[in-house]
């Protein structure tokens, strides 16, 4: 009784995978219609340093935070992950025109990661295709892009760093 108990734990623990990866399956896809964040989000940057700005979208709360550039010529973006936040987020930086994709830059934070940083020259910001688009991994740890900055090309001459606080 024993050895064939025993020889169904492994028939068992591979239809179990299988169960689970054609249920994963759907979810696979990065999403490519991230949420926009319109240039209203964007504070004024005409009065003083530092600029804040908040996107809340239930349950997403991220902090945006504007510094004026502390290498010329260039724009850092930085990554953190609040204290309760530990599933994976990420930054990807992306000129894209629609078809042709021509600087693809990423970063993310998970578990004890909780930072991270890029620095992107300012003649790349000044594309009209540049965006920033943040993400989250969601359902089986699927990575899945949430929220568009579209509002790239405005932030020449500062730093940005986004705080992902509550997910």
């Amino acid at each position: 009784m024993w050895a064939g108990s025993l020889g169904t734990i492994p028939l068992i623990y591979g239809l179990a995978r299988l169960l689970v990866g054609a249920l994963a399956a759907p979810f696979n896809a990065v999403s490519k219609n991230p949420r926009p964040v319109a240039l209203s989000t964007f504070p004024d940057m005409r009065s003083d340093l530092p600029k804040q700005a908040q996107i809340f979208f239930d349950p997403d709360w991220i902090d945006l935070e504007f510094t004026e550039a502390a290498e010329p010529g260039y724009c850092t973006m930085t990554l953190q992950a609040g204290p309760q936040v530990d599933w994976m987020k990420s930054l990807q930086f992306v000129v894209s025109d629609g078809e042709n994709t021509g600087v693809d830059l990423a970063i993310s934070t998970q578990g004890t990661r909780r930072e991270q940083s890029l620095t992107i020259p300012w003649d790349a910001l000044s594309n009209r295709y540049a965006r920033v688009i943040l993400g989250k991994a969601k359902l089986f740890g699927v990575l899945t892009q949430m929220y568009d900055l579209n509002f790239v090309p405005y932030i020449r001459g500062f730093d940005l760093t986004v705080k992902w606080m509550r997910d």
